[in-house]
C-alpha cells in the first residue's frame, strides 16, 4: 500500500511537471522511487525475523542450548570412577564431583539441556515447555515478557535456585519450608532473575557446573497446587531408590508448606522393584499405577545409561510422566546417604580392583 501510494505521487509529479506519466522515466524520479522500495523490503525482512524468533518452541530453544556443548555420549563412560577401599557413597560422590573429568558432563546438569537430552532417549517422556531462557544480557526483557497465569523461574547453573509465580505470588523455598510471599511486580521478579544469575553456589564445590552457561530458565507450571516429585537413584543401569519429595501445608491462611521426603528403598534386595515402589506411594493423592511406575523406572534407566550412578527427577501430571532433572551428586554428597546405601549398593556402582576381595 505504502509502495503504491510513493507512485502515485511520483506519476501526479510527473504531470505537474507537464510530462506523460507513460513515457517521461526522469532519473530523479526512479531513484527515489528505488530508494522506497528497498526500505519497505528492508522493513518487511525485520519484521518477518521478529515474527520467526516469537515462533521458535520451548524444544527448539532447548536443542539449541543442548548444542552449544560438545557431548556424544562417550564421557558418560569415562566421567566415573570405581569405589576405592574404605569409601562410602558419600565420600565417593564428594570425590568425583571435583574431578575434572565430571567438567564433561554440565550438559546434562544444565535444567534446559537435560530436557533435550532426556526428551531424546525417551522419545514417549514429556517435558515442561520452555517459555524463555534470559542471560545478562537480556534478562531486562523479563519486565515485558507475557507469561501465563503460573510458571516456573529457574536457574539453569544450580539446584534450589527456582521460584514458583502464581497470578504475581511467588512460592520461595527456604530452609525446608515453602511459604508464600506477598505480591510481586514483574519488575521484583526480574530483579530476582538477576541475583539467580549471579548466584552458583554449586560452581565453587560441584565441577560439572563450573562450564554450565548461566542462565536463568522459565517454564511452565504443572497443575495447581504444589507439585510432587519422584527423584529415581539409579546404580549400574538398576533402579536401587525412590525419593518422594512433597510438600504437606501447614497453615492454609498463609500458605505455608512444609518439605517431606520419604525414601523407598528394599532393604534385603539390590534393585527396587515397580510392584515395591507402587506399594509405597499409596500415601499419596495420585497415586500412579503399577505399569505407570515400570515407565518411570525404564526411563531412569535410559538415562542414566552409561553412568555409574544418577539420580533422575519427574513428575506425574495427567497420566504421564514429565521431565524434572538430572542429578549427579544430590545435596553436595552429604552423610546421610551413607544411611541407607550400604556396601551392597556401591558394589553395583564397582569396587576398585585391590579392593574387591575384602567385599566378596
Amino acid at each position: 500500500l505504502g509502495l503504491a501510494r510513493s507512485m502515485d505521487r511520483d506519476r501526479h509529479e510527473t504531470i505537474l511537471r507537464g510530462g506523460d506519466p507513460a513515457t517521461d522515466h526522469d532519473p530523479r524520479v526512479q531513484h527515489r522511487e528505488r530508494r522506497r522500495t528497498m526500505r519497505r523490503i528492508h522493513g518487511m525482512v525485520w519484521l518477518l525475523w521478529i515474527w520467526l524468533a516469537t515462533r521458535v518452541d520451548g524444544n527448539d530453544l532447548d536443542r539449541i542450548r543442548w548444542e552449544r556443548y560438545a557431548c556424544d555420549g562417550r564421557e558418560r563412560n569415562a566421567s566415573q570412577t570405581c569405589v576405592e577401599r574404605d569409601e562410602s557413597l558419600s565420600r565417593w560422590m564428594r570425590r568425583q564431583m571435583r574431578s575434572p573429568r565430571y567438567a564433561a558432563l554440565s550438559c546434562y546438569v544444565d535444567k534446559s539441556a537435560a530436557k533435550h537430552y532426556a526428551t531424546t532417549q525417551v522419545p514417549w517422556l514429556k517435558a515442561p515447555e520452555t517459555l524463555a531462557i534470559y542471560n545478562n544480557g537480556t534478562i531486562p526483557q523479563l519486565k515485558r515478557k507475557e507469561m501465563p497465569p503460573s510458571y516456573a523461574l529457574k536457574s539453569t547453573h544450580g539446584s534450589n535456585l527456582v521460584m514458583l509465580v502464581t497470578n504475581g505470588y511467588i512460592y520461595k523455598g527456604n530452609a525446608g519450608r515453602l511459604y508464600k510471599n506477598q505480591f510481586l511486580t514483574r519488575r521484583k521478579i526480574t530483579k530476582i532473575g538477576m541475583l539467580f544469575l549471579r548466584t552458583c553456589k554449586q560452581c565453587r564445590r560441584e565441577v560439572q557446573y563450573r562450564n554450565v552457561q548461566r542462565a536463568v530458565l522459565v517454564e511452565e507450571f504443572l497443575g495447581t497446587g504444589l507439585p510432587v516429585a519422584y527423584k529415581v537413584h539409579v546404580m549400574s543401569g538398576d533402579v536401587v531408590a525412590l525419593d518422594l519429595d512433597y510438600f504437606v501445608v501447614t497453615n492454609s491462611t498463609t500458605g505455608h508448606a512444609r518439605n517431606r521426603v520419604k525414601r523407598i528403598v528394599e532393604r534385603d534386595a539390590t534393585a527396587l522393584s515397580a510392584q515395591f515402589a507402587h506399594r509405597g506411594c499409596s500415601s499419596l493423592q495420585q497415586q500412579p499405577p503399577v505399569h505407570a511406575m515400570e515407565l518411570l523406572f525404564h526411563a531412569a534407566r535410559q538415562l542414566a545409561s552409561g553412568f555409574r550412578y544418577l539420580r533422575a527427577d519427574f513428575f506425574w501430571f495427567n497420566a504421564s510422566w514429565y521431565f524434572g532433572e538430572l542429578t549427579l551428586s544430590p545435596q553436595a554428597g552429604v552423610g546421610r546417604m551413607d544411611l541407607w546405601f550400604g556396601q551392597k549398593f556401591l558394589a553395583k556402582i564397582g569396587y576398585c580392583a585391590q579392593v574387591m576381595t575384602n567385599y566378596p
